[in-house]
């Protein structure tokens, strides 16, 4: 077995096309079948720069071209990402990986690299992405990229007011004693629903702790924070929701600040609208 077929047959393992990318003809040549890797037409498309660049996303198509404007050092070795937009089919991650030879002129003569569909791992990296920034349940943020947009507002130039509002479902241990514990997710996602559409527009909600939602109100100062926040408490009393368990009634507390008149940070503003929820339920 020769070098060659070694080669050819690891290749073929790995999923990995080589190419062999002539600038200044615009041909690719390739060691596969790029079309039929990746659920292409034809083979035509692969063929030439401009037909394969007009298949990628903008940042892709740039990124390319930028290797024969603007490559890095001669042989110096590159790696690119990009999404191959087909028709009819999801895009096609691709892994791009290379060296330019690059002339006296300081512009690519010639690029050889190999790519290959990364789309899996880049699918699982934007479900642990999602996972990071947003309750797995109801689709709100979690508590701390609430805390990080509040913070944004806060350090806003010429912030207006920001009301920050807890607020928790009463009894939902009782709800999942009786109707059990499906019955009161779906109670949650339910009230989160109910308060996405009641707190308005600009209006950012997260979901803090099991019972409990934050919701942000924009430009909500002192004379404002307790007329909304008893808006978002009559929203829910005075909805049906509808559960696994059939149709039910839910009362939630709340409690809420006024930034920066209450609290200077994101941090005091989530504190202290805890603190002004345990009195509104001791009330």
């Amino acid at each position: 077995m020769t070098e060659a077929d070694r080669l050819r047959i690891a290749l073929g393992a790995s999923g990995d096309l080589v190419y062999d990318w002539t600038p200044s003809t615009g041909r690719i040549h390739w060691s596969g079948e790029p079309h039929r890797s990746f659920g292409a037409a034809g083979p035509e498309l692969f063929l030439h720069a401009s037909l394969f660049h007009a298949m990628l996303d903008e940042d892709g198509a740039r990124a390319r071209r930028l290797l024969i404007d603007a490559p890095p050092q001669d042989q110096e070795p590159f790696c690119l990402e990009y999404r191959l937009k087909l028709p009819n089919q999801e895009p096609v991650w691709l892994e791009d990986r290379g060296a330019c030879f690059v002339g006296a002129d300081g512009r690519t003569d010639r690029i050889i690299g190999s790519v290959r569909d990364v789309s899996v791992r880049k699918r699982h990296e934007a479900r642990l992405a999602h996972a990071a920034h947003y309750d797995e349940m109801t689709g709100h943020l979690t508590r701390g990229r609430l805390k990080d947009r509040l913070a944004q507002m806060l350090a806003a130039p010429g912030q207006c007011p920001v009301a920050y509002c807890v607020v928790a479902i009463d009894e939902l241990a009782v709800v999942n004693e009786i109707y059990g514990v499906d019955a009161a997710d779906d109670a949650i996602v339910a009230v989160g629903q109910h308060l996405t559409t009641a707190a308005g527009e600009g209006a950012v909600i997260g979901r803090t702790a099991g019972n409990k939602f934050g919701v942000i109100l924009p430009n909500c100062g002192p004379d404002q924070v307790d007329l909304r926040t008893a808006r978002l408490r009559t929203s829910i009393r005075d909805s049906v929701i509808q559960t696994c368990a059939g149709s039910m009634s839910v009362t939630v507390s709340a409690g809420a600040v006024v930034a920066p008149d209450d609290a200077d940070t994101a941090q005091r503003a989530m504190a202290r609208a805890e603190e002004a929820l345990d009195r509104a339920k001791g009330q």
